[in-house]
Formats: structure tokens, C-alpha cells, sequence
């Protein structure tokens, strides 16, 4: 009963680092696509420090309302 149980832990574990580093990769992914698209159409620092944050924000609370903790 107890192995059952340490497996089962173990599986939600693995599955919670898995969707970080799933989370990790998105948000990695949107930041260089915005700095590309971003340094291409010249919008200026403080609308590319913008999307920065909102993209940032926006990982951190995909992270806070996934199922992993």
C-alpha cells in the first residue's frame, strides 16, 4: 500500500516538472518572438519592456494555476 502510495507521488511529481519546464519553454518561445517582432517594427523601449512584463506575468500565473506547486 505504502509503494502505491510513493509511486503515485512520485508520477505527480515528475508530471509537475514536466509542465514547468513545458511553461518555461512557452515562455521563453513568446519572449523571443516578441523581441524579434518588437525590434522589427521599431516600437520603442517602454512598449517592448511592456510586452516583456505582460509575457512574464503571464507565465507566472500560468505556473500559480497549473495543477503543479
Amino acid at each position: 500500500m505504502a509503494c502505491a502510495m510513493i509511486s503515485s507521488e512520485r508520477a505527480v511529481m515528475e508530471h509537475g516538472r514536466f509542465l514547468i519546464k513545458k511553461l518555461d519553454a512557452i515562455g521563453w518561445g513568446l519572449f523571443f518572438i516578441w523581441k524579434g517582432a518588437a525590434l522589427i517594427a521599431d516600437v520603442g523601449w517602454g512598449v517592448g519592456l511592456l510586452g516583456v512584463g505582460i509575457i512574464t506575468l503571464g507565465a507566472q500565473a500560468a505556473r500559480k494555476t497549473s495543477a503543479c506547486r
